[in-house]
């Protein structure tokens, strides 16, 4: 089945128009996973709060949304969770 990997930032998105011809939904996840890490590694200083990839199946299903966040965003943002601070 094929799987689209699409980046939205905000009101706009980098569709993916090809799709990568995977074995099931639990390999596009971790594909989905290994995407965000190779983001983050090369472009460290390019995605914000309002980052996400996400994953569609051919039939249009959505089969998860990741936010694409460098990990000093997401620990800044536990940090100051007030649910932690309880």
């Amino acid at each position: 089945m094929l799987y689209f990997f699409n980046i939205i930032e905000g009101s706009s998105e980098i569709a993916d128009l090809e799709g990568t011809d995977l074995p099931s939904e639990e390999v596009a996840q971790t594909q989905a996973l290994e995407i965000v890490a190779e983001l983050l590694r090369e472009f460290p200083e390019r995605f914000g709060h309002a980052s996400v990839l996400e994953v569609v199946s051919e039939d249009g299903r959505r089969i998860m949304a990741l936010s694409i966040r460098p990990r000093s965003m997401r620990l800044q943002f536990a940090r100051y969770s007030p649910s932690l601070t309880n």
